[in-house]
Formats: C-alpha cells, sequence, structure tokens
C-alpha cells in the first residue's frame, strides 16, 4: 500500500490519515529488541548560533565521535556516503571534526544543490538505488534527517548494508532521525518518525535478511 508524503499530503482525508499511518508506524515491533544508549554529546567548537535543538543535538553527536579510533578499527581512512545529502553542509562539518582522519565525502541526493562544495563527490539519484554507487572505497554511511523522506527507507537501509558487507572490509552506519513526538511538533512532515518500537522492528529485519 502505497504510503502518503506528508511533504505533499494532498487533499483533506489525506491529511486526517497521515496520521493514523504514522500512529501504526509507531507501535510496529517491541521496546524490548532496541538497546538505548546515552552517550556524552559535546558542542565544544561548533557554530550554535543557527541551528534548531534537535538539529544542534544531532550535531554534538557528531562532535562527540572519537573518530581516530573510529578509523583504527576499519583499519582506513574515514570514506562518508551521506544519503540525503542536501547542500553538502555534513560533507564541510565531517572533514573538519573528522580532521587527519577524514579520507573523502560523497552525498547522494534526487538533485544537486547549488551550494554543494565542489570538493566533494555528488551523485544525483533516488535513496532506493544508493548501493548502486556504494564502492570498496566506503566504510562510514550516514543521513542526516532523511531517512523519513524516504518512502522505503528500510529497503534503502537493507540493500547498502548488503553491498557493504559484501565488501567483506569493515564498515559502519549512523542514520539520525526523528522522534514519534516529532509528529505533533512538525504535523504533515516527510513519511514517518521513529519511535523505540519501529526501530526495532527495523533492526529485527536487517538481522533477519543480513546476518
Amino acid at each position: 500500500m502505497k504510503q502518503i508524503n506528508g511533504d505533499n499530503p494532498g487533499n483533506i482525508l489525506n491529511r486526517l490519515l497521515y496520521f493514523f499511518q504514522c500512529i501504526n508506524n509507531h507501535k510496529k515491533g517491541s521496546d524490548d529488541s532496541c538497546e538505548i544508549s546515552n552517550p556524552y554529546l559535546t558542542i565544544l567548537n561548533l557554530d550554535t548560533f543557527d541551528k534548531s535543538p534537535s538539529r544542534l543535538l544531532c550535531d554534538g553527536l557528531w562532535n562527540s565521535i572519537d573518530y581516530g579510533n573510529l578509523k583504527l578499527q576499519l583499519n582506513s581512512d574515514l570514506n562518508f556516503f551521506d544519503i540525503g545529502c542536501g547542500s553538502g553542509r555534513y560533507g564541510k562539518l565531517l572533514k573538519k571534526i573528522s580532521n587527519q582522519y577524514f579520507g573523502s565525502y560523497t552525498g547522494l541526493d534526487i538533485y544537486k544543490n547549488d551550494k554543494y562544495p565542489v570538493e566533494f563527490n555528488h551523485i544525483c539519484s533516488k535513496a532506493e538505488s544508493g548501493s548502486q554507487y556504494i564502492n570498496k572505497k566506503i566504510n562510514f554511511v550516514i543521513s542526516q534527517s532523511a531517512l523519513k523522506h524516504i518512502e522505503k527507507d528500510t529497503f534503502v537501509i537493507e540493500e547498502i548494508t548488503k553491498k557493504l558487507c559484501k565488501n567483506n572490509t569493515p564498515f559502519i552506519q549512523i542514520h539520525m532521525v526523528p522522534a514519534s513526538k516529532c509528529l505533533w511538533l512538525y504535523l504533515w512532515h516527510g513519511y514517518r518518525q521513529y519511535s523505540k518500537k519501529n526501530l526495532s522492528n527495523i533492526s529485527n529485519q536487517l538481522k533477519k535478511k543480513i546476518i
């Protein structure tokens, strides 16, 4: 069944059904199958004046990662692949904060933003085709507030994870997503938000199909 896109819901009926769609999605899965961590976050040296609280929280996590340790674990410089990259602003941020451990940044989106940095690679494509562009060098797949805009979000993660596994090299993925309570903050926006149950459901699907 085709989902309603909250970015363009259409008529009044679809606007009402959108909330049922999101709430139903929040209830999928089990609370007991997803671990919750409380990482220490720092905003030291981050620009904090033009960001929403949620975006600042996300940037705090990116800023708190031990990129040097990641390079050791992955046995390679960090080569980022950003799903739904938009203007490529996270390419600039990641290059800055990963510093000498930075290898490359490739952004994927359905269009190329005029502000996208010329120093980075860009791929014009739908997220559903993203796995086609994962080469053996890519070892760090990310998305920042993008999965909610992708109708087949689980499919995208599954296909990319399969491709990364086939490369037979260490990799990491980090996907920033809005919490279920954001439904009442943003109202019609994207296809969904993500609850603990929903994230557990996605994790279990990945384990069944890939691991």
